[in-house]
């Protein structure tokens, strides 16, 4: 089980100055939580817009503007930690003009990249524990069998290790290997050559950090191009507990190890259970023989969710 984060003064001070640095680059009206989301930010000095992406961001931007990515986070461990074990003492990603220059937020074209081994995309955004969220990144290998690694962090790290067991790492909320987005192209005005990756996860920590890697992307002719990230609310439609048994049946209820759910004219995709304080406690992809074991959990009320396409179904469960 994940643990949550706690809300201490550095956390509620880290929430304000994200929501003041949204407002100022989003507006009020912007879903995306990503800040530069576009990479198309800093006109003066092009090459800050990959300041975004930095674990340790430098303290200003565009020669004099002070930099709002440093307010928000800066992981000095980790940097050594890739310096001594990388083998690279540069980790932040690279700028570049060659950035995804289709569509209506292609902005300028510009994009970051990695291009060596132990460059990495980092930003660290609050979140809300136990909401449910939708990642987003298009990008572009420019030679074959260049993956990428994407990670959801619930907390900074300061070391890798473990990152190599994905998402069974316990610091790690989500995780995918990009490989399909080969394509030797540059983008233009009229051909995306760029390929998007998306993906939802439930948030258990009050933050996530946004982690990318390309072990393969050893040097110029083998590198990996980024655009138009970010990190929204998902928007799904619910439907209320009492339709619940419009669309299945449950026994039994309360139980002490297995729950039956019989769909009655759905495909369940993913199960999830929260306690009552919000956190994730259990989830599992689609029904495991036709149910959900919830044997490891304590006894107590919980909120079990069904989800199927776009639609979500969620009803109370008590677990003896």
């Amino acid at each position: 089980m994940k643990k949550t984060l706690l809300f201490t003064t550095k956390t509620k001070t880290f929430i304000t100055l994200l929501v003041f640095c949204l407002c100022i680059n989003f507006g009020w009206s912007q879903t995306n939580l990503v800040l530069n989301g576009t990479c198309s930010n800093h006109t003066i000095d092009v090459n800050d817009n990959a300041d975004s992406f930095d674990m340790t961001p430098p303290s200003t931007i565009d020669g004099t503007v002070s930099s709002p990515y440093n307010a928000l986070w800066n992981n000095s461990d980790l940097d050594s930690w890739l310096g001594t074990n990388c083998g690279n003492t540069s980790e932040q990603p690279g700028s570049t003009s060659d950035g995804n220059k289709f569509g209506p937020n292609a902005g300028d074209g510009r994009g970051v990249k990695i291009s060596s081994t132990c460059r990495r995309l980092y930003q660290v955004i609050a979140v809300t524990p136990g909401t449910n969220y939708t990642f987003s990144i298009d990008s572009r290998s420019e030679a074959a069998n260049v993956s990428s690694e994407v990670f959801i962090l619930n907390q900074e790290i300061v070391t890798e290790s473990g990152l190599e067991n994905g998402s069974a790492d316990s610091r790690v909320d989500a995780f995918t290997t990009i490989t399909n987005d080969f394509n030797a192209t540059k983008s233009s005005s009229t051909e995306d050559t760029f390929t998007t990756t998306t993906f939802t996860f439930t948030a258990s920590a009050s933050i996530a950090v946004i982690y990318v890697r390309a072990s393969a992307a050893v040097d110029n002719n083998n590198e990996v191009f980024y655009d138009n990230i970010s990190l929204s609310v998902t928007t799904t439609a619910s439907v209320k507990d009492d339709e619940f048994s419009t669309y299945f049946s449950l026994y039994p209820n309360p139980a002490s190890s297995f729950i039956n759910i019989q769909s009655k004219s759905v495909d369940v995709t993913n199960v999830q259970v929260y306690n009552l304080t919000g956190q994730l406690v259990l989830d599992q992809k689609g029904l495991v023989k036709n149910g959900v074991d919830v044997s490891s959990l304590n006894k107590g009320v919980y909120i079990l969710k069904l989800s199927s396409n776009n639609n979500q179904y969620s009803t109370k469960i008590v677990v003896e």
